[in-house]
C-alpha cells in the first residue's frame, strides 16, 4: 500500500472584523446587512424642524424617525435605509445620533466630549 503524501493547508486569512459603526472625520459608517452604508455626520436644521413640528403636532417617535432618516445621507443612502428592517434601521439611527451628539459636545468643548 502506498504511504498517503501528508497534507498542508495554509491557513485562513485573518479576516479584519470591522467596527459595526464608527466615525472617520465627518462620515458615519454602518456595518448593515444589505452591506457598509456611509452618511456625512451632518444634519439639516430644515430636517430637524421638520422633526421637530412632528413632536408638536403630536406624531409619535416612529413619525420622527422616519422624517430624520428621510434627511440623512444622499439618494443612495435613503435606498439602502429604506430596505433596511425597521430594527435594524432604528439601531443605525440610534448610533448616528449617538455619533452626531458627540461630535457635537466636542465641536462645543462640553466636559466629558472627549473621544477616548
Amino acid at each position: 500500500m502506498a504511504a498517503k503524501k501528508p497534507t498542508t493547508k495554509k491557513p485562513a486569512a485573518a479576516k479584519t472584523e470591522r467596527p459595526k459603526y464608527q466615525t472617520v472625520d465627518q462620515t458615519f459608517i454602518g456595518q448593515t446587512s444589505d452591506g457598509e452604508l456611509r452618511v456625512p455626520l451632518r444634519l439639516k436644521t430644515s430636517v430637524m424642524r421638520a422633526a421637530r413640528k412632528i413632536g408638536a403636532e403630536g406624531g409619535d417617535d416612529i413619525d420622527i424617525l422616519f422624517q430624520v432618516l428621510e434627511g440623512i445621507g444622499n439618494a443612495k443612502a435613503q435606498e439602502v435605509l429604506d430596505n433596511l428592517d425597521v430594527l435594524e434601521a432604528t439601531e443605525f439611527a440610534e448610533a448616528y445620533f449617538g455619533a452626531y451628539e458627540k461630535m457635537r459636545k466636542a465641536s462645543l468643548g462640553e466636559p466629558g466630549s472627549s473621544s477616548k
